[in-house]
């Protein structure tokens, strides 16, 4: 029988064994390649700099890792993965999600701007809701969809007058996100002046050498 995998799907794979398997502390030239053609070779250099000081780094990174492996995975068809920030015109402090959407047809009906969306596209988004079961509904996610599509969830306190987003705390029991993976989101934001502080609890420092 004929083979029909798409052949980057073993590139990926090698890519992945390389940042959760691999001893050495530099990564190789070919998954470099590959973290490009992603559009994520940011992710990978914190990975490599978690080796490189023996893992002594907050366990929310790697956790992040594995969550955008499934997506990664899942998209091979639609590769590179998209994003995309969707916050509210007003200042105020919200709840926010970020989360991949399953296939269309597992999809609650929504008639949010997400509804048309592909799942190749990463969100970050808050709807104004006070609860992120709420915000998860209004994108179409549903029941254990909700649970394993959702890469992470916290506060922001927004001041657009101002031009700061504040990140902080991390919605009761769900844990915060990892600060790299926040601040990739909000690039956009940086590139228009904004100042971007991230205070979220459970967060170990990274990188430190003991």
């Amino acid at each position: 029988m004929e083979n029909t995998e798409n052949p980057i799907i073993q590139n990926i794979r090698d890519w992945f064994d390389e940042l959760f398997l691999w001893g050495n502390r530099e990564l190789s030239p070919a998954s470099k390649q590959l973290f490009t053609a992603l559009w994520i070779e940011w992710f990978a250099e914190i990975c490599a700099m978690s080796k490189k000081y023996g893992f002594n780094t907050s366990q929310k990174i790697l956790q992040d890792l594995v969550k955008l492996s499934f997506v990664v995975y899942g998209n091979v068809d639609k590769l590179p993965l998209q994003k995309k920030v969707i916050l509210p015109n007003k200042s105020w402090s919200y709840k926010f999600i970020v989360t991949s959407l399953p296939h269309m047809l597992l999809r609650k009906t929504t008639d949010t701007e997400c509804k048309d969306e592909d799942t190749n596209v990463l969100f970050l988004v808050s709807t104004g809701d006070d609860m992120h079961s709420k915000i998860a509904e209004k994108v179409g996610l549903q029941g254990i969809i909700w649970e394993t599509n959702i890469i992470w969830w916290a506060w922001i306190d927004i001041d657009h007058e101002k031009k700061v987003l504040n990140i902080r705390d991390d919605s009761g029991s769900y844990g915060s996100c990892s600060n790299q993976m926040v601040e990739w989101m909000l690039q956009e934001y940086k590139n228009q002046w904004y100042t971007i502080t991230i205070n979220m609890t459970h967060q170990n420092e990274f990188f430190v050498e003991e």
